[in-house]
């Protein structure tokens, strides 16, 4: 063990999903539709989730679900909790991913 470092008994894991779950993030259907009323354009590609124009082009719109939040809250709160984002986007996205949590005030010891 390092001089100086103090492990942390955990008592609390928690994990929370991205997409449906934690943030109300665009389905393909309606985003896709949603793309051409702000862009005037169709949706240039074939894919939806693995695509980064999926989160950056709605970034401003994506809310959070309350009742997840209410637990993400209660968590967060806990002694010994540890938080941990789970996501099927691609690590590509990550960046985008992070930066629409950390602009709804959500860290996560893991993601």
């Amino acid at each position: 063990m390092e001089e100086g470092f103090e492990p942390i008994e955990i008592t609390t894991l928690s994990f929370f999903d991205f997409d449906g779950c934690l943030v109300d993030s665009p389905e393909p259907e309606q985003g896709k539709k949603r793309y051409k009323e702000l862009t005037g354009e169709e949706w240039p590609f074939t894919g939806w989730w693995g695509k980064e124009l999926s989160l950056n082009a709605f970034s401003e719109e994506i809310k959070s679900i309350d009742k997840v939040v209410f637990e993400y809250n209660k968590r967060k709160n806990e002694p010994n909790s540890k938080i941990i984002l789970l996501t099927n986007r691609l690590k590509k996205l990550s960046v985008s991913v992070e930066k629409i949590l950390s602009n709804l005030n959500f860290v996560f010891d893991a993601y």
